[in-house]
């Protein structure tokens, strides 16, 4: 799962620690004008290469072992080298799917940035979220499937059928892996849609400003 994607000024900056403070209620602003290639490359390194990208495969790997599968063979669950092994399939898992997302989007004009809900209510802005990882918006505006997502999560759950553990690197497991993936992409949408929300709850926890920054400065919302 990537990092949230909400909480970047109109302008397209990342807000400082003070102007973190003040980020803006919902409804958050709507990303404006079409991105160029580099500028799409931009938005999706921050998701498939920044802070994130490293972090939740290695909770995920930490989970894996903590829970493996009843017939994962000892080398895939038992010791340092079993980490590596989990890290590096949750690794190589997202960053097939956020590359595959970023190229298809590319082709089709499909724009890649999160659109989010006009409502203020808690309920629209949820299914909103979620209906957006299925269909989403085109270059110019218009409505149309998510083809970067679906082709994104295919790319996620199949990219590990060379080496993961036989019995695991099958149609359904990979089909089970891609469900999990596009699962990702609506979690990932929920945590766009209410990040001004999280980053203040985070602030209230006390938290770090370096974690709470966390949901304010992967924000592929507006131009880079």
């Amino acid at each position: 799962m990537s990092a949230p994607q909400s909480s970047l000024s109109s302008s397209g900056s990342v807000p400082s620690s003070a102007e973190a403070t003040t980020l803006p209620q919902a409804p958050l602003p709507q990303p404006t004008g079409r991105l160029t290639l580099g500028e799409r490359f931009k938005l999706e390194a921050r998701v498939s290469f920044g802070v994130s990208a490293i972090v939740f495969p290695a909770l995920e790997a930490g989970y894996d072992m903590a829970n493996p599968p009843s017939h994962f063979p000892k080398e895939w669950k038992d010791g340092p080298g079993a980490y590596g092994r989990n890290y590096g399939a949750e690794l190589a898992r997202h960053t097939a799917g956020g590359l595959t997302r970023f190229a298809t989007a590319a082709v089709v004009r499909e724009d890649p940035r999160y659109f989010p809900s006009t409502h203020r209510s808690y309920v629209p802005r949820f299914w909103h979220a979620v209906w957006f990882s299925m269909v989403d918006k085109s270059d110019s505006g218009h409505s149309m499937p998510a083809l970067g997502n679906f082709t994104g999560a295919a790319a996620a759950g199949y990219v590990g059928m060379p080496y993961e553990p036989v019995g695991y690197n099958d149609f359904t497991h990979g089909t089970q892996r891609t469900a999990v993936e596009f699962a990702t992409y609506a979690a990932h949408n929920l945590a766009t849609e209410f990040s001004p929300e999280l980053y203040r709850t985070a602030q209230a926890m006390h938290l770090p400003e370096g974690i709470a920054q966390i949901f304010v400065s992967e924000d592929p919302g507006t131009k880079p």
